[in-house]
């Protein structure tokens, strides 16, 4: 495997962007790929965002009743992850190489 560092400097930039700066998020239509347990219902709602940067996907349940939190999740695009190995200051690193850029 490559050193974290050589991975970094290969990184996309939209990635580099979304996990240093946020993603940019737009409402879309429900595909039901997660949250699966949790259905729009009375007393659940289901919200999904698709980032115009990177296209992730973040999936919300919320109970309507109480506003609570009951489930999120991501579906990232196939290289967006970065395996750090472990290794500390990983996003001081991300952001460094944002700057370097």
């Amino acid at each position: 495997m490559t050193k974290l560092s050589d991975r970094i400097a290969a990184y996309e930039d939209q990635y580099l962007d979304c996990r240093t700066r946020r993603h940019i998020y737009e409402d879309i239509d429900d595909d039901g790929r997660l949250l699966k347990k949790w259905q729009n219902s009375n007393t659940v709602a289901r919200l999904v965002q698709r980032c115009d940067r990177c296209t992730t996907v973040h999936y919300e349940a919320w109970n309507r009743v109480t506003g609570d939190l009951l489930a999120s999740g991501y579906k990232h695009p196939q290289d967006y992850s970065i395996e750090e190995g472990g290794q500390s200051g990983f996003k001081k690193k991300l952001r460094r190489e944002y700057l370097l850029r």
